[in-house]
């Protein structure tokens, strides 16, 4: 039996899985995850208030692994994992696989080279901070967060200071108080995804991804990922630095998500993500081009860990291109129609949409990846016709002709 803590996002694609396998699963969420009872087809569903009590509880069942359902249940996850003897990951890197600035210095203090972070918890600190900064611009965002919230790409102190105040005090998508903010080297490149699902401390890559991203009104904006079939010598290293980075954090059972840049000086860390890919996607979209999803990767590797095993030795070899894009709008409102729709349909590639919205829906902050807006998957052989059925996409979304929006009453 697998417990998933606060189903969310890519949790939800662990209960579908789980579902259609006939396998029982345990539905534990913190009261501050209430989202996650909505969640259909849990043997149990458990209301976290205190470690021993759940710990308790679920020592009544039969439990295979502890498995965090979005960014929020990752710590949780993984102390329930630890006292009921399961496999999980370093407890004493935990703070440091969620916190930003631990992150990078965990990095660093294993020999990895990565942006130079720091954190500011007052207007004088920053002000310090940035009378020795050399370079601009910078990147202002939470010590920890998910889904691009509160990201800020300063091109000058000023603006840094104005992102400082913005975030400051506030609380975000994870329930915590933005008490200190991170200033970090802005890296230049191409950002990268690698995704990968590890068991005492093996690791295998999953996918890999290129991610486009764009920048708008000073925040980062995700336009598309694009699956990489063959990995050339830059990609190669970049799953080798990977691993290096699970180690670092002591990550050695479970999914990650890992983003770097591509830089001059080779890859450098941009985050890890002790969880699966969010948000929730069907496996049925991977499935052609990989022959799975990340998520059956990880269901295998505890109750099937023979056969995850013999992925260590196979090559990474995607049969087909993949591609998958958040639909975008640059404007908040509501959701009158999708009159785009049938254009996006048309494009060559395209393969599917998912979690699209209905009309009525509110779209109050249209910059965070949580796929809100719905996404569109495109797979094909030829990756030149995926790039320009993107592009395609893109000036759609561009033209604002995807959404026919309302003013927010």
């Amino acid at each position: 039996m697998i417990v998933i803590v606060n189903v969310r996002s890519s949790g939800e694609s662990l209960a579908e899985i789980l579902g259609q396998r006939g396998l029982r699963w345990v539905n534990l969420h913190e009261e501050t995850s209430s989202e996650s009872r909505a969640v259909p087809g849990a043997e149990q569903v458990i209301v976290h208030h205190d470690l021993a009590e759940s710990v308790e509880r679920l020592r009544s069942l039969s439990i295979d692994a502890v498995l965090p359902g979005s960014e929020s249940g990752v710590t949780l996850a993984n102390e329930l994992a630890a006292a009921l003897g399961l496999a999980h990951n370093a407890p004493e890197l935990a703070a440091a696989r969620r916190d930003k600035l631990l992150m990078a210095q965990a990095v660093e203090a294993y020999g990895l080279p990565g942006p130079r972070t720091r954190i500011v918890h007052t207007a004088e600190e920053l002000d310090s901070l940035l009378a020795e900064w050399d370079s601009y611009p910078v990147v202002v965002k939470p010590a920890s967060s998910a889904g691009s919230d509160g990201i800020a790409i300063a091109y000058s102190a000023d603006l840094a200071r104005a992102a400082f105040e913005t975030l400051h005090g506030t609380v975000n998508r994870m329930h915590v108080r933005n008490d200190g903010v991170v200033v970090q080297e802005y890296l230049k490149g191409t950002l990268f995804i690698v995704n990968t699902v590890s068991a005492n401390g093996v690791h295998v890559v999953t996918d890999v991804y290129e991610k486009r991203i764009d920048e708008l009104d000073g925040r980062p904006v995700c336009r598309h990922l694009l699956l990489r079939k063959e990995l050339d010598d830059f990609e190669e290293s970049a799953v080798k630095y990977t691993f290096q980075c699970l180690d670092a954090l002591g990550l050695r059972n479970g999914a990650a998500h890992t983003e770097l840049m591509k830089t001059e000086s080779g890859p450098r860390l941009v985050e890890v993500n002790s969880r699966l890919m969010g948000p929730a996607m069907p496996s049925d979209v991977f499935v052609p081009s990989l022959g799975y999803s990340q998520a059956t990767m990880l269901l295998d590797r505890y109750l099937n860990e023979s056969g995850f095993l013999r992925q260590v030795d196979s090559p990474y070899a995607p049969q087909r291109y993949l591609a998958q894009a958040q639909l975008r709008t640059s404007r908040s409102g509501v959701i009158r129609a999708m009159p785009g729709l049938d254009a996006i349909r048309a494009l060559p590639g395209f393969l599917a949409f998912g979690k699209l919205p209905t009309p009525g829906r509110q779209i109050a902050d249209p910059l965070l990846t949580t796929a809100a807006n719905g996404i569109c998957y495109f797979s094909h052989q030829d990756e030149a016709v995926l790039r320009a059925s993107l592009d395609q996409l893109h000036q759609l979304e561009d033209a604002e002709a995807v959404f026919d929006l309302v003013p927010n009453s």
